[in-house]
């Protein structure tokens, strides 16, 4: 209950209710889903996803519900240094090996995820008022694929088995934009 009677107007709390008063969050909890004792609510509270690509590189997502700082960080390994991230801190820093660090700290934009959140809405209208022909860093069909990664780790999870990706895909079809009925062969294995 402290989490969301505490100070603050976090992202928890607007996922609770769109009145963030006292007397608000209150009612939230008492009327709804989120002030259940014994709950009914299987979601993965926290995860490892290992994916393993074709060409060799290998990724290892982890993911942790229940932190003490609600956070996100990612950390980056390569042939010539490592790279930090850190999103409370709004600091990337940047380990080469030859002993040198780098720190960046990017500007911070206002919204959810630092900004994220708006530049995800704005790069989605631009493409849909271009016709698909935007300039964006992602296209739907990468942000679909992304969708089915995310769909075949929770079918693993639900499983215990092992997903091979391109196969899920074959399994599980997802329209193209442009065209097509299934995506093209994928890089994973």
């Amino acid at each position: 209950m402290k989490i969301y009677l505490g100070d603050g107007n976090t992202w928890l709390v607007n996922a609770m209710t769109a009145d963030p008063s006292k007397e608000g969050r209150l009612k939230a909890l008492r009327e709804g889903p989120y002030g259940r004792v014994h709950c009914d609510n299987d979601v993965v509270d926290h995860q490892v996803v290992n994916l393993a690509y074709a060409n060799g590189v290998t990724v290892s997502f982890s993911m942790a519900g229940f932190t003490k700082e609600i956070n996100r960080t990612a950390k980056l390994f390569g042939t010539e240094g490592e790279m930090r991230l850190t999103m409370n801190r709004n600091e990337i820093e940047i380990n080469h090996f030859s002993g040198r660090t780098t720190v960046v700290t990017p500007e911070i934009q206002p919204g959810g995820h630092n900004g994220g959140d708006s530049a995800l809405m704005r790069s989605f209208l631009r493409e849909v008022r271009s016709g698909g022909g935007g300039g964006n860093l992602t296209s739907a069909r990468v942000s679909a694929e992304t969708h089915l990664l995310a769909f075949a780790a929770e079918e693993s999870r639900l499983t215990g088995e092992t997903v091979d990706f391109p196969e899920y895909v074959k399994q599980n079809p997802a329209p193209v934009p442009g065209g097509g009925d299934q995506f093209p062969e994928v890089p994973f294995t």
